[in-house]
């Protein structure tokens, strides 16, 4: 731990420093930079050579950056960009079909409550003929298990040679 005395020199100048000495300081400074009421910063460096390693090492690892932080974006946004591509697959996949119904006379609003109503139903069906076979699947493997599992356990049987592995 450095002891707070030690450092009193490094700021005993400050302390005293008026505004004419300020003012002295920065009028020197703009006289060695050149500056002038047009050139405020006063004048041009050297150009910055492109290909220069410091100048090539930045741009590239600028650009692995930029990457990073747009598989991040994407990562993060994931769910949302799922989401989103479903529902305009979804509605370039409907959109015919809510077409034919306008055309036939109805307003596009019901045309698209009926194409709705008919793609609930077909799933609500769907999920009414699947529920049954994926119950009863799932039962017989429940029943199933302590007989695959007596059978990775014994190292003759094909799944017990598999499971050695």
């Amino acid at each position: 731990m450095s002891n707070p005395e030690d450092h009193e020199g490094v700021t005993d100048g400050l302390d005293g420093a008026s505004q004419e000495a300020l003012d002295e300081i920065r009028a020197r400074a703009e006289l060695e930079a050149e500056a002038s009421p047009e050139n405020a910063f006063g004048l041009a460096g050297q150009p910055f050579n492109m290909r220069s390693p410091f100048f090539v090492g930045f741009i590239g690892a600028l650009g692995v950056a930029c990457a990073f932080a747009l598989a991040y974006v994407v990562v993060a946004a994931s769910e949302v960009l799922i989401l989103l591509g479903l529902a305009f697959f979804l509605a370039v996949g409907l959109d015919p079909a809510v077409r034919w119904i306008h055309r036939r006379g109805l307003p596009r609003w019901t045309a698209v409550v009926i194409v709705l109503a008919g793609v609930l139903a077909m799933l609500g069906g769907f999920i009414a003929t699947a529920a049954p076979v994926v119950a009863t699947q799932a039962s017989h493997l429940a029943s199933e298990l302590p007989h695959y599992y007596r059978e990775l356990n014994r190292h003759n049987t094909e799944l017990g040679r598999l499971n050695r592995k």
